[in-house]
């Protein structure tokens, strides 16, 4: 697996990273005040779990019939979320407080902020989206000259997140929090990590997509070109997304798949016993890196001939890790070393300092695997992560077979 990266190493590699628990020596990042609305809305079905049942015990002293306490339950309830949205909203405001008082200077946009991951959320101490998540963390989005910094505490002594605005990525589009509710959302990349940040000037949640464009201008960025360049809405597009993209992507992107296939492993073979080779083509075609990463694990599902040469055009056309790490593995499997060109290619046009990310280093071990002559000499890890990303891209193709034989 690839290492995390340690905050100086980061910043001196490519000046875009910085861990807030390693800027300040090592202190928690999370903080003893504030709560993610998923821990908040936890509480409060305890509370008024609690509450109801209190109340069908007194309703049996008091000889009232229990579904008169279920009625008033109802109407409560959902009355009861307001002092909940009150209270996210004003630690938001107390986190846009603290970072102003740090950073005078900057632009302190208020938001709730996610992380794709169990994992960054762990080690950010922010709530990640998913099935499981009912909120985001409070959050300040602060924007510098030359940087861009997260900040979700009341008294903490630095951001929980910094990226150089030099290697900014940012895309317009949309998470899914909790089953059924998604936000629109900006994602923001440094090309190693990458978070989804809501804003917040109305404390709404679906108000949020009037703010979207705002906030991009504030990151000093064209909205129209932003959303251009973000997941294209076509007609006949929603279909093949709903299918093949929405449900794999945050575990089958960029370096994810070695640690999180076992929780799509099984959806992800049933949807490729219908996924058609024009299909895969378009996904590959669109430029998205979110449809090009799952283009290439279902090119392993379709014949090889039928997907040699979008794969081939995927791998060098690749903007970001996301999908580049997996046109590595599966052009090598599919093409072998007619994708050294390719690859090649890919590793020329994120040479620049501001752009590159680990996706480098692990694209030349691709390479040198293949035959043939990296620009550098790739690392033991780098090495080991493509291995394990080729042997997921084994693993898939037999099962994708079985599956459609």
């Amino acid at each position: 697996m690839i290492p995390e990266s340690d905050g100086s190493a980061g910043a001196g590699r490519d000046g875009r990273l910085a861990l807030a628990t390693r800027q300040r020596g090592g202190v928690g990042v999370r903080s003893n005040f504030f709560w993610t609305a998923n821990r908040m809305i936890a509480v409060w079905v305890v509370a008024l779990l609690a509450a109801l049942v209190f109340l069908l015990l007194l309703a049996d002293v008091a000889g009232l019939p229990h579904w008169l306490v279920l009625i008033l339950s109802m109407i409560v309830a959902p009355v009861g979320l307001i002092p909940l949205l009150g209270r996210l909203t004003r630690q938001i405001g107390q986190v846009m407080g603290h970072a102003s008082k740090l950073r005078p200077d900057g632009t302190v946009i208020p938001a709730v902020a996610l992380a794709p991951s169990r994992v960054l959320g762990k080690e950010l101490g922010l709530q990640a989206v998913g099935p499981n998540a009912s909120g985001g963390s409070p959050a300040a989005l602060v924007v510098l000259a030359d940087r861009v910094e997260l900040w979700s505490g009341r008294n903490e002594a630095g951001p929980r997140w910094s990226m150089s605005r030099a290697g900014l990525q940012i895309d317009a589009g949309r998470a899914q929090i909790g089953i059924a509710n998604n936000w629109d959302v900006v994602w923001l990349s440094d090309g190693l990590r990458q978070l989804a940040v809501s804003p917040r000037y109305s404390p709404k949640p679906n108000g949020a997509d009037n703010d979207i464009d705002r906030v991009v201008r504030e990151l000093g960025q064209d909205p129209a070109e932003v959303r251009r360049n973000s997941w294209p809405e076509r007609r006949g597009s929603q279909r093949i997304d709903r299918r093949f993209v929405v449900p794999f992507y945050f575990q089958m992107s960029g370096a994810n798949s070695t640690a999180y296939l076992p929780r799509v492993e099984r959806s992800l073979v049933r949807a490729s016993a219908k996924v058609t080779a024009d299909e895969v083509q378009w996904l590959l075609s669109t430029g998205d890196w979110r449809r090009m990463a799952m283009g290439a694990w279902f090119a392993l599902a379709v014949p090889r001939e039928e997907g040699h040469e979008a794969v081939l055009v995927g791998m060098a056309g690749s903007n970001r890790d996301d999908s580049a790490l997996p046109l590595a593995a599966v052009s090598a499997l599919l093409t072998g070393p007619d994708a050294i060109g390719a690859m090649e290619t890919y590793l020329d046009r994120i040479v620049d300092v501001p752009r590159r990310d680990q996706s480098f280093e692990i694209v030349a071990a691709a390479i040198a695997h293949l035959g043939g002559a990296p620009p550098v000499t790739p690392p033991t890890w780098a090495t080991e992560a493509f291995e394990e990303l080729l042997a997921v891209a084994q693993d898939l193709q037999q099962r994708f077979r079985a599956a459609r034989a």
